[in-house]
């Protein structure tokens, strides 16, 4: 008497079904994965259904998704070096003393920031209707940063440290991005070149394979991160290097993981310059004692911790607010308890104003 199949060896053949029938997908992305050797460096592998064991079923997909690791761009174009360098931040005095008082620092969506072709110049021709790329900028928050030698630069001080009179914020990362999540540092690449070429030819092979695997699409391959890197040549003077988080969710309903890991890390909504809603992404931030760094152990592994390294007065302070600046932020930051300290008893800030006032006083 031949006896009845096991739940499990009844999963197992169902399981065996469902991957031949995928198989031919599968081979098709794998295929077109090796032809572009530089976008399968970026993605995590992977791949398979999203709900159902056959391709007909709803929602179903082959997928592979961005490495989440902070070291995903190394060996790329987009590759900048992290340790033991400053990094400016250029906002207004207004800006400036609200981080100041609130010891955070927010990550906007790029809806926020001065270019209408944030993520469209980078990703063309695989988001073709504003609607797609609207919904895409909505899972990114970016922190815009300049080398630490642009302190002395004036068109950045003209175009974004609020003509000389607004503040540069000077940051370090204490810690390496081997063991970031989702959390990625790189430069932007500007303008026509060979990356956006490759990226070009990209899209459009992937579309093709897209096409022949039938309706809707069932392969995705989601490299969002890598379109922040990319703005049009009309922002080169910028020489931009930035920090991002890619937050696959919806940033309606996200929460920056569980509360006890968040380090007081909230995503809320605001109002652009358009009056259109956006989202930001609070982000604490460190206070580091007698220049000390960090022990490892002591840094959250899984995203950035960043110090406030030095804060540059624009040119057009008066030297005699060096003295007022320095005594009020020390005060708020050893009072307030959203300042993390690598150490009890954070050093006194350092308060400079930019060698550019030598030549505008």
């Amino acid at each position: 008497m031949k006896e009845d199949k096991t739940a499990d060896h009844r999963f197992k053949e169902q399981l065996a079904i469902s991957d031949s029938l995928w198989k031919p997908y599968h081979n098709k992305r794998d295929e077109l994965l090796n032809r572009h050797a530089w976008i399968k460096d970026l993605l995590s592998g992977g791949g398979g259904t999203l709900m159902g064991y056959t391709p007909k079923d709803p929602m179903a997909k082959v997928e592979s998704l961005m490495n989440p690791a902070g070291t995903a761009l190394d060996n790329t174009a987009y590759y900048h070096p992290i340790k033991d360098e400053g990094f400016i931040h250029f906002t207004s005095f207004q800006s400036f003393k609200e981080i100041i008082n609130s010891g955070i620092i927010r990550l906007y969506n790029p809806h926020f920031g001065n270019d209408p072709n944030e993520i469209v110049f980078g990703s063309k021709s695989r988001y073709e209707t504003k609607v797609d790329s609207d919904s895409t900028l909505e899972r990114l928050f970016v922190l815009s940063l300049n080398n630490e030698i642009a302190k002395d630069d004036l068109t950045m001080w003209k175009l974004y440290g609020n003509d000389g009179n607004g503040v540069g914020l000077v940051f370090e990362f204490l810690q390496e991005t081997d063991l970031w999540s989702n959390w990625y540092f790189g430069k932007v690449l500007y303008g026509e070149n060979e990356v956006i070429t490759k990226l070009d030819d990209f899209h459009e092979d992937y579309k093709t394979v897209q096409a022949e695997m039938g309706q809707p699409p069932l392969l995705d391959l989601d490299i969002v991160p890598i379109y922040a890197f990319h703005k049009s040549g009309f922002f080169q003077t910028e020489n931009e290097v930035r920090l991002l988080h890619y937050n696959k969710t919806n940033a309606r309903s996200y929460s920056y993981g569980r509360e006890q890991q968040s380090e007081g890390m909230k995503i809320k909504k605001t109002l652009n310059r358009e009056l259109r809603e956006t989202y930001y992404l609070e982000y604490p931030l460190w206070w580091k004692h007698n220049g000390e760094k960090a022990d490892r152990h002591e840094a959250p592994q899984y995203h950035p911790k960043i110090a406030l390294k030095e804060i540059i007065l624009g040119y057009r302070h008066n030297p005699s607010d060096v003295v007022a600046i320095k005594s009020w932020c020390s005060d708020i930051i050893h009072l307030n308890s959203s300042w993390k300290n690598t150490r009890f008893g954070a050093a006194s800030p350092q308060v400079s104003i930019s060698s550019l006032h030598d030549y505008f006083s």
